[in-house]
């Protein structure tokens, strides 16, 4: 070889792709009995299918959480079968636009993680997106958790649908109501969302590479979940 020849330049190994270690399934379920692990192999190896089934299962749960509070609604007089029938195609519809609305939702809410929590990592939208939709498995719990016991702490309103449209309901228990809400329901509901803070917390600071601390990515999702949480404080 002349010595102006140049070396040849061996080109640079792959990189080499860290291997994904949990289905689906048990991505879950490690979000709620092994966070740290199953974050951790979210942000190696993001995927969207998982999220799609944590949205169908928010999706069902809602509905089964609207059916159980119609059951606390009676309604009595001429138009009452009328009445509930219209609630129950009103249901159907609703669980279509939940379905979307919460698609909506993760997606806002996994763009603001992405550039809220980038902090200089260029991380992508994927793992934002995993990490984000993942950490709603937490409130699969909390729905799950809290149905049985609204079904049976919430009071029973009657409504008399013989002078529709004028007909007001029953507001024998509405203290009773206020009383769950804010003694009961709100109280898990920060819990909840102070869980759901963590978790994202873990997978946004293996998802950056350390990059983003621990603590900004809890602030950003407790953040993020009190502001879908204000609305309902605010009734």
């Amino acid at each position: 070889m002349s010595r102006w020849e140049p070396y040849p330049v061996e080109p640079a190994p792959p990189e080499v792709q860290p291997e994904r270690k949990f289905s689906v399934f048990r991505r879950i379920v490690g979000v709620l009995f092994s966070p740290a692990d199953t974050m951790e192999d979210i942000a190696d190896a993001p995927d969207y299918l998982g999220v799609i089934a944590i949205i169908l299962m928010l999706v069902v749960l809602s509905g089964i959480s609207y059916w159980a509070v119609l059951q606390k609604f009676v309604f009595v007089g001429e138009y009452a079968g009328l009445v509930s029938g219209f609630l129950g195609v009103v249901l159907s519809g609703a669980l279509v636009v939940a379905g979307f609305l919460f698609v909506g939702v993760w997606l806002v809410e996994s763009l603001i993680v992405k550039h809220g929590c980038d902090s200089g990592s260029g991380w992508s939208f994927k793992t934002a997106a995993s990490v984000a939709g993942y950490a709603w498995v937490i409130s699969v719990a909390g729905i799950l958790v809290s149905l049985p016991v609204s079904y049976f702490l919430l009071p029973t309103f009657t409504i008399d649908t013989s002078g529709l449209p004028y007909s007001m309901p029953s507001f024998e228990g509405l203290g009773e109501l206020r009383l769950y809400r804010w003694l009961f329901s709100l109280p898990v509901s920060l819990l909840f969302l102070a869980w759901t803070a963590y978790v994202g917390a873990k997978g946004v600071n293996y998802g950056t590479d350390g990059q983003c601390s621990f603590s900004k990515g809890f602030a950003v999702f407790f953040v993020l979940g009190f502001l879908g949480l204000l609305p309902s404080l605010l009734v």
